[in-house]
């Protein structure tokens, strides 16, 4: 504990002593001159007279306010909480970050490089733990890894949706880092004078009886570590290492991969109802984040209207989703969860509304036209301030009057609207049980919205406005925050009272010897696909290397098809109908374009295909499996195309099917957020199968679909790369997802374990023969296609064709080619050299690169067919159709 203070007052020594006695004076006056500020916002005469008062220094307020409610067991117990719960957390994201090739990792490794005090207390990660001890229930004692793994993913899909959004997650580090290092610098700055250590609350932290000076001294050396190291955090820039065309890719890649791995731990959580609200949050943040950029400029907003736009397209989502999913997880009631999840939203629009007020916020948020709260409050009072903005502050005069008159008329406003909104979050916590944690979290709401400071005078009422504090609309939200606490405690009872007669239920169920563990487990599943098994997929790729039988003839692909016409035209309406669950224009304009655009929506089909190949005629559950198949094909045509909206960014691609790509219609921007809500929306429609192997199916195809981009993207021009690691690649990129079309499909029909096994070794080997004749097509397919011959050999994608010219394969007999040698050389030296792509495609050409493709191609499709005969001996239409895919695939020519 002496050694923080030491290195406080040292910190602090630092600066001149007249710089800081200017800052105190500075701050006493400004707290002195509000209630004159405030009072005189309707009289252009006063507030002239503000203009010559320095304002109100944010970071200063939450600094005092945080001094005040340190005390050693707030310290204890969110020490708790910390050790080893958060540390395991940011363990979990150091690993996940370790995993991506070293190009993409500097996005992902930069939202780790904050781990100071505050940024504890703040992050999602802490909320979610600290809710999640608070509600554990009776027969727990500490938290488990289920814990830890759901503030993992609450982190995940946080870094990621701010990583999609490119712009704004350069913004948001730097706001973070700047703000965490001024409060932790004005912090060390109160600690070191004499006032706070006299003060009860200091004294007990640092010399009560209960005192634990480790602790008081860690969090002492994150503060200074903040303050010491605040370049490193507000200066680290991804796009300084890379090129400004691949920023967009690395920012993609990086937040897909975070999507992936959370979707695969949120499928493996014991918790639908978490699942299905990660779904809805990231369908309507990816909406909002769309919406907010409709809304640039745009005068005429209401704070109501701001807040429930950044309640859902800000960091209140995530902290909202953290807090829910924690009681989710530890299965409160509705009631009482849904009080979390409102707490956690109202302590993230106090944090983003905090970030506002600062000068940089407001600065901005002038820049770019985004109309935040203390610029609506500012327009309210100041007509001159809203002609100001009309002009799009074209100059820098402009621009510098409209900054000071939004401090001027703004920032007290906001900050009262940061006390009710933080009033209005601590009466949510009634719904708790007395606990350390309930206390620590209310000491936590309290501390950021600075509500300490409005209770003891320092920054009073009158200081903020008692326009504002006494109009009628003020004392109606207190009476609603009084009648919300007393609803808050009424829940609090009724879940106490549930809680008792459940406790009841199961002693008289053990005393009647029933046995009360098995419907508390949760079922261990079994099966092809249920679980990231590289061994597995090894095993299902070398099998199919094996012996080569006929294949049935070409058909065409809509005749195949055409038993199952009716289902495709129903997932085709629907598909058309999402546009409807979205608000913002940009993206309904986006799923309108993107599914009116064609398709062969093979991968309905097979959904489609299986069922009727294996569905009972007749039986009491035929419909309602149907409707279940129904949506499975709807969501997983989503999935299929919000991956190839993501990939054709990745790829620079103009034209898909021969239209216009979305990126290119829309710009980077909508395209990467409306893959995001696509993948969002059909996790939701999945979840609403209430299937557990259903959601472990499809989670792990999104898993293995960030998995595979990123192999693909390490391995570019790497003339070593290996037939094996080609087809596992072209399986996560493509058969899985195949594969768990067919399975999922089986599973909703009703089929036993075995079948479905089988069915998705089908999709497996059906998905690789389709991605091998795909790659062939990059050498034959030309214009029809839309793009050039050899495009992905151009961009260092080694595919089939060139795999097997340059190494050959024993398991086809063939050796590699003779050119094989200049091959490699024009590939390792990216084909910098004039005509080093035209020869490559040469050598590939005179080699029979092509056929020795088709020749492995065949091979998947031959196991394919080994075993829809296993599975479905008999003669059927869908089961032709089934068979007659394997030669399509195989052959077709788009």
């Amino acid at each position: 504990a002496v050694a923080a203070a030491t290195a406080a007052t040292a910190v602090s020594a630092l600066r001149p002593k007249r710089r800081r006695d200017r800052r105190d004076r500075a701050w006493r006056r400004s707290v002195a001159t509000t209630n004159e500020t405030n009072a005189s916002v309707t009289s252009s005469a006063s507030a002239s007279r503000f203009s010559t008062k320095e304002s109100v220094i944010v970071t200063d307020l939450i600094a005092q306010s945080f001094i005040k409610i340190f005390n050693n067991a707030f310290l204890n117990t969110i020490e708790r909480v910390r050790q080893p719960h958060l540390i395991n957390v940011l363990k979990n994201l150091k690993t996940f970050a370790a995993r991506v090739p070293p190009k993409y990792r500097g996005s992902i490794e930069k939202a780790l490089r904050t781990e100071g005090f505050l940024s504890f207390l703040l992050s999602r990660a802490a909320v979610s733990l600290l809710c999640a001890k608070a509600t554990l229930r009776p027969s727990q004692t500490k938290l488990g890894r289920e814990h830890e793994e759901l503030a993992t993913v609450v982190e995940e899909l946080y870094i990621a949706a701010l990583l999609h959004a490119e712009d704004q997650w350069d913004l948001e580090l730097k706001a973070d880092g700047k703000t965490f290092m001024a409060v932790a610098a004005s912090f060390v700055k109160h600690l070191a004078d004499p006032a706070p250590l006299k003060t009860a609350n200091i004294q007990a932290a640092l010399l009560g009886l209960d005192a634990n000076p480790l602790i008081w001294t860690r969090y002492g050396l994150d503060l200074l570590g903040i303050s010491l190291n605040s370049i490193s955090i507000g200066g680290y820039d991804t796009a300084a290492q890379t090129e400004p065309k691949d920023r967009r890719k690395v920012s993609l890649l990086g937040g897909d991969s975070l999507y992936a791995t959370a979707q695969w731990a949120m499928a493996k959580l014991d918790s639908r109802a978490c699942r299905k609200l990660i779904a809805d949050t990231i369908a309507s943040y990816s909406d909002g984040q769309l919406r907010k950029r409709e809304l640039l400029w745009n005068l005429d907003l209401t704070v109501k209207q701001y807040l429930e736009i950044e309640k859902v397209a800000g960091v209140a989502a995530f902290f909202g989703a953290s807090t829910a999913c924690a009681a989710f997880v530890n299965k409160v009631s509705d009631g009482i969860a849904q009080q979390l999840a409102e707490f956690g939203a109202d302590l993230g629009l106090v944090v983003s509304l905090l970030k506002d007020v600062r000068t940089v916020g407001m600065q901005t948020a002038l820049k770019l036209g985004r109309i935040s709260a203390p610029i609506i409050f500012a327009m309210q009072r100041d007509q001159r301030l809203k002609e100001l903005l009309a002009t799009r502050l074209t100059n820098k005069e402009d621009f510098e009057e409209a900054l000071r008159r939004v401090k001027e008329y703004g920032m007290m406003p906001t900050i009262h609207l940061v006390n009710k909104l933080g009033a209005r979050a601590a009466a949510r916590l009634e719904c708790l049980e007395e606990s350390e944690e309930k206390e620590a979290l209310l000491t936590l709401v309290r501390g950021v919205a600075c509500l300490h400071l409005m209770e003891d005078g320092n920054v009073s009422s009158d200081d903020l406005s008692s326009e504002d504090f006494g109009d009628p609309e003020s004392r109606v939200f207190d009476m609603k925050v009084a009648n919300l606490r007393l609803r808050a405690q009424l829940q609090r009872v009724h879940s106490s009272e549930q809680r008792s007669k459940n406790r009841l239920e199961s002693i008289q169920a053990i005393a009647r010897g029933d046995d009360v563990t098995l419907s508390s487990r949760r079922r261990t599943p079994k099966g092809l696909g249920l679980e990231f098994d590289s061994e597995e997929v090894e095993w299902l790729i070398l099998r199919g290397l094996e012996r080569r039988t006929p294949l049935p003839q070409q058909l065409d692909l809509n005749h195949l098809l055409s038993c199952v016409t009716e289902g495709r035209d129903e997932v085709q309406k629907r598909l058309l109908a999402l546009r409807e669950a979205a608000q913002s224009t940009k993206l309904k304009n986006a799923i309108t374009e993107v599914f009116s655009s064609g398709g062969k929506r093979l991968r309905p089909a097979l959904c489609l295909l299986v069922h009727s190949m294996l569905k009972t005629e007749g039986s009491a559950d035929a419909d309602a499996a149907y409707e279940k198949v129904i949506v499975l094909a709807t969501s997983i045509e989503i999935i299929h195309t919000a991956s190839l909206v993501h990939d054709d960014i990745l790829d620079d691609a103009d034209q898909r099917r021969q239209q216009q790509t979305m990126h290119r219609i829309f710009g980077p921007d909508v395209a990467v957020l409306s893959g995001d809500f696509l993948f969002a929306h059909a996790s939701g429609l999945i979840e609403s199968l209430e299937d557990d192997d259903v959601t472990r199916l499809v989670s792990l195809v999104i898993e293995e679909f960030g998995y595979g981009e990123l192999s693909q993207s390490a391995k570019r021009f790497d003339a070593s790369v290996s037939l094996f690691n080609y087809l596992k690649k072209s399986f996560y990129k493509t058969a899985s997802l195949l594969a768990a079309a067919c399975r999922a499909s089986a599973v909703l029909t009703g089929l036993r374990c075995e079948v479905c096994d089988v069915l998705y070794t089908y999709g497996f080997y059906l998905g690789l023969a389709f991605q091998i004749a795909d790659d062939v097509l990059d050498f034959t397919g030309g214009e029809e296609l839309g793009k050039p011959i050899g495009q992905d050999l151009a961009e260092g994608n080694l595919t089939a064709p060139v795999i097997l010219c340059l190494q050959g394969s024993e398991e086809l007999g063939l050796a590699a080619s003779v050119d094989s040698s200049e091959l490699a050389r024009l590939i390792q030296r990216r084909f910098s050299g004039h005509g080093d792509l035209e020869r490559s495609l040469q050598i590939i050409n005179e080699s029979g690169g092509v056929d020795r493709a088709y020749a492995l191609a065949e091979k998947m499709a031959n196991k394919a067919l080994e075993a829809l005969t296993l599975v479905a001996p008999t003669e059927s239409e869908a089961r032709r159709a089934l068979a007659g895919l394997c030669r399509w695939a195989v052959r077709r020519s788009n």
